[in-house]
């Protein structure tokens, strides 16, 4: 989880070579994540937001994204607990880093080289709806008015 190693320096106060921690990665984002969830309750903040959603007596609920993402296998686990126990459908709203479309190719976008980059997909942090129905766990993107939009289930699980 955190991005961290250990290496040998010349301490030339102590005249010895000792052991040094330092921070390997330079992505702040998962860095900050790292260091605060060693420091806060490690049980994620989820709350009920309609128990007869789609007036049909499915469970939505949402997780207040403060530090950390899910787990998907352990949300999976635990919304097919919930799913057993609540018979009906179960939906859990969340954000993560989703990995969007690779952009189309650009013809104009060679280096110096001639050499073309390959088109990388663009990652978000986007709102996510976990759904577990059937015996089996799906993933949608969801619009700005919290409808499923995509289904995203194949690149995640």
């Amino acid at each position: 989880m955190v991005m961290t190693n250990e290496r040998e320096e010349w301490d030339s106060a102590s005249r010895q070579r000792v052991k040094v921690k330092y921070v390997e990665s330079d992505d702040f984002n998962k860095l900050k994540s790292a260091i605060l969830a060693q420091y806060q309750n490690a049980f994620p903040a989820i709350s009920l937001v309609d128990a007869n959603h789609n007036n049909q007596g499915e469970l939505l609920m949402k997780h207040e994204n403060t530090v950390q993402d899910l787990d998907l296998q352990d949300t999976r686990e635990t919304l097919a607990v919930l799913n057993e126990f609540w018979g009906k459908p179960v939906h859990l709203d969340t954000v993560f880093e989703v990995e969007g479309d690779v952009p189309p190719h650009n013809p104009w976008s060679r280096d110096h080289f001639g050499w073309e980059p390959e088109p990388q997909p663009k990652i978000e942090r986007q709102p996510v709806r976990m759904t577990y129905r059937n015996n089996k766990m799906e993933l949608f993107t969801l619009s700005k008015d919290g409808k499923p939009l995509k289904n995203i289930t194949d690149k995640y699980l």
